[in-house]
């Protein structure tokens, strides 16, 4: 492993140029934000090694015969670059730690809208031995992350604890809807005589209740109908929850015959000519 290209840095980089790329990298690799934990530890012994004159010294000449480095307490490398970082209160992910503990596992977790909506207990087989249940709280939005303690069943040392579970939640659609963060989108046809005149709606909400929406004469066709706090609950805020759309789609038949042509010019507004 070459330290210099795990920074991406050349071999005559300086200090300032060697921190800034270390800062740059362990942003994006840093596991609490998804990175890979070990391409995050390797970016650690390379800024270890080359951020320290005497370090990169032997790095850049190492002895040739022998090994005349000694080994080195890891346990503060990089407390002032990581406090500044990630805050000092939060989790240090030094050399040495990264060592004592088993990598994090990510597992794939799908549920249904309507168990989006409602909340659902999920059971997780780790292995053929071994399984857990979790809660997964109502109005959680798909891509979000759930993070279950010592659960990885990635075990490299069986001597170190486990690592962290990871579950990536997806959420399967149902026909005819949609999710904006926390609000529902509904779609819903109506024919254009309906469009034209009004009419109301009976539409099927996803917790099982049928709701009769009143569409307003004139509704053209793309029109967004909203009822408010009917969409998904707000985790972490009670009683809080999104909207509800329903979007317009208005079925315009294909009318050949000529009496029905006719019939429908007889329909449009007397044309009025204004003469000046």
């Amino acid at each position: 492993m070459n330290y210099y290209d795990v920074l991406g840095v050349p071999t005559d980089a300086s200090e300032d140029a060697i921190k800034k790329a270390f800062r740059k990298l362990a942003s994006q690799h840093h596991p609490d934000k998804g990175g890979d934990t070990t391409k995050f530890q390797q970016i650690q012994e390379a800024y270890e090694t080359l951020s320290d004159g005497n370090k990169r010294q032997e790095y850049d000449h190492p002895p040739r015969q022998g090994f005349t480095g000694n080994f080195h307490d890891h346990q503060t490398f990089g407390d002032d670059v990581f406090a500044q970082m990630f805050g000092a209160g939060g989790r240090s992910y030094s050399f040495r730690q990264q060592q004592m503990s088993n990598p994090d596992s990510m597992a794939q977790i799908h549920i249904t809208l309507s168990e989006c909506y409602n909340g659902t207990e999920k059971v997780v087989q780790l292995n053929q031995n071994e399984s857990f249940s979790f809660n997964i709280p109502a109005g959680t939005l798909p891509g979000s992350r759930m993070r279950v303690t010592g659960k990885s069943p990635n075990i490299v040392n069986p001597n170190a604890p486990p690592g962290d579970l990871i579950m990536n939640i997806h959420v399967q659609m149902q026909e005819s809807y949609d999710l904006d963060g926390p609000n529902l989108i509904h779609y819903a046809q109506i024919d254009a005589i309906s469009a034209m005149t009004g009419c109301d709606l009976p539409v099927k909400h996803i917790n099982g209740n049928t709701v009769k929406l009143k569409v307003p004469p004139g509704t053209q066709h793309g029109s967004k109908l909203r009822i408010r706090s009917m969409g998904l609950p707000i985790p972490g805020n009670a009683g809080v929850s999104g909207d509800w759309y329903t979007v317009i789609h208005v079925h315009i038949p294909k009318v050949t015959d000529a009496y029905s042509v006719d019939l429908l010019n007889k329909l449009q507004a007397p044309k009025i000519d204004i003469q000046v």
